[in-house]
């Protein structure tokens, strides 16, 4: 049976819009941990295209957001093959 919770922590899996958003203008002041928009968008741009996007926000490898893990210096993708960006 499948469902769409967290197997961490329960909750629905499917994210809103305005959810994203919400945990995204949480770093607005952190400027120096966040990439520049170009870089975020082609960051995005390959998480959109890899076969390991469930949902349309999060990565099974990791189970974090894309829109989140991306926007930030210190992160990469955590593809087991190798960082995709």
């Amino acid at each position: 049976m499948t469902t769409n919770t967290c197997k961490g922590c329960t909750r629905n899996v499917i994210i809103k819009r305005e959810e994203i958003e919400h945990i995204l203008t949480k770093h607005k002041g952190d400027e120096q941990l966040i990439v520049s928009n170009d870089v975020y968008h082609l960051r995005l741009d390959t998480c959109k295209a890899c076969s390991s996007l469930m949902y349309g926000t999060t990565c099974s490898y990791s189970g974090c957001l894309v829109e989140y893990r991306a926007k930030f210096t210190n992160k990469k993708c955590p593809s087991p093959n190798g960082s995709k960006w």
